[in-house]
């Protein structure tokens, strides 16, 4: 597929995302009631998101995406392979970091309202509280690189550092450390 020209070479979720117009159903709504993402609180909008998602999934049923981690002195990266085709939603992200998509075509669903296509070669950061879904139009890699000033390679660890599956979790541990 052929990539379409942009002057996006970055995108931080948190602000000048890159976005495409919202998707229709079969009706030709693009949101139900008039109620857009951005307009619920932020954990609703959270709850929400990921409850469509999820039956989204449940359609599609049992997938295999089989993964990939690496490390390097300070750094761990994590690597998807998302099939041609699949739905994939991510865990909530409790700390920056960087993503690459390294191979592939993926429509990119952020609970904050973004949506836009990535291809090889784009990269850009996540900001705690981040959840995203993914659509591949192709077989496609996504990597997200966090710090590891400590060097752990124990993947349960790090996944306890890095991320969460539920907003009450993420609440927990962001939002009463604080």
């Amino acid at each position: 597929m052929e990539r379409p020209q942009t002057d996006r070479q970055t995108d931080s979720l948190s602000e000048g995302s890159t976005t495409t117009q919202p998707l229709q159903n079969q009706s030709g709504m693009t949101e139900p009631s008039g109620v857009t993402p951005q307009a619920l609180p932020p954990r609703e909008r959270l709850a929400a998101f990921t409850a469509v998602l999820k039956e989204i999934i449940a359609i599609q049923g049992p997938l295999e995406c089989p993964t990939k981690h690496s490390f390097a002195p300070g750094l761990y990266s994590r690597e998807i392979l998302i099939p041609q085709g699949a739905c994939v939603i991510g865990k909530v992200h409790l700390e920056e970091s960087l993503w690459v998509v390294s191979m592939g075509h993926l429509r990119i669903f952020s609970v904050n309202g973004d949506v836009f296509d990535a291809y090889a070669g784009d990269t850009g950061t996540t900001v705690p509280g981040t959840q995203r879904a993914f659509y591949a139009f192709e077989d496609s890699k996504f990597i997200v690189t966090h710090p590891n000033p400590t060097n752990e390679r124990n993947i349960e660890a790090l996944e306890a550092r890095f991320v969460v599956e539920t907003i009450e979790e993420w609440e927990t541990k962001c939002l009463t450390s604080h």
